[in-house]
């Protein structure tokens, strides 16, 4: 068997290694979530729902709806609190590839990745939601002196849903600027790449979201000012980059001066 073959062989496994780690701490998670966070999880869940213009009650239309319902909240929760060691993970996949001096960056990106993850949830929850379920709630019908009915598993399901992509979304900028700092990408090619980027980012969120045009729009429209601050954060990375080549190449010059002398 070629080396090559060897290598891919070793990262395939090695990725399966990561893989298993990230379902193992998300299960983890979830449990202790379940076992121990249930009564906060109920008040956050139901929280966006109490606060909306409409007179709502939930429903239970099944036996073991309400504890599907609290498996899926506890997973939503599970990802939260395991995400610094899940970043962690995943980003180390990729440290083989890098230089030792380079290989510091990873624990700097770790924790900033779990920090924006975090972001990304909150973002969704407190401004993103409200105007969803608000938009949504309005369509439904109106019967006089009734209120409105909602199955709590499918209501914990849509939020569910709709909060974990943003929490992925918000690593954008991460992302980009690692690819600036090991100047492999600037922010001349992100610019010109815009257009593209665009397409590409409202068919993720239409992957990411429930089918609707509204939760896609409210999903696409943060992306698209996260790519922006991305493009600015790639183009202060690079300023810095050039003026230390700089330095170092004017350091080298006057190293060959003195040695002439």
């Amino acid at each position: 068997m070629s080396d090559t073959s060897m290598s891919l062989i070793q990262h395939l496994d090695e990725l399966r290694k990561i893989l298993i780690k990230i379902i193992i701490a998300v299960l983890l998670g979830t449990i202790v979530s379940f076992a121990l966070f249930e009564a906060v999880l109920w008040r956050i869940i139901n929280a966006p729902i109490m606060g909306i213009e409409r007179d709502i009650i939930m429903i239970q239309y099944g036996v073991t709806e309400v504890f599907v319902a609290r498996i899926k909240l506890s997973l939503l929760a599970g990802f939260i609190i395991t995400s610094p060691f899940t970043a962690y993970q995943a980003w180390s996949f990729i440290l083989p590839a890098l230089y030792a001096n380079e290989r510091k960056y990873i624990y700097m990106i770790a924790p900033a990745s779990a920090m924006l993850f975090a972001a990304g949830v909150v973002f969704g929850y407190y401004v993103v939601l409200p105007i969803a379920l608000n938009f949504f709630t309005a369509q439904l019908p109106i019967i006089a002196g009734y209120p409105t009915t909602l199955a709590f598993s499918q209501y914990v399901s849509f939020v569910v849903v709709f909060l974990l992509p943003f929490g992925l979304i918000f690593q954008l900028p991460l992302g980009i600027a690692f690819l600036a700092r090991m100047g492999i990408v600037d922010y001349k090619f992100f610019q010109t790449k815009r257009k593209y980027a665009i397409l590409i980012i409202f068919i993720v969120a239409a992957l990411l979201t429930p089918p609707d045009l509204i939760s896609q729009i409210l999903m696409a429209a943060p992306v698209l000012v996260l790519y922006e601050i991305s493009i600015l954060i790639a183009w202060l990375i690079g300023k810095k980059r050039v003026k230390r080549m700089e330095a170092e190449a004017a350091e080298e010059e006057g190293v060959d001066k003195d040695d002439i002398s």
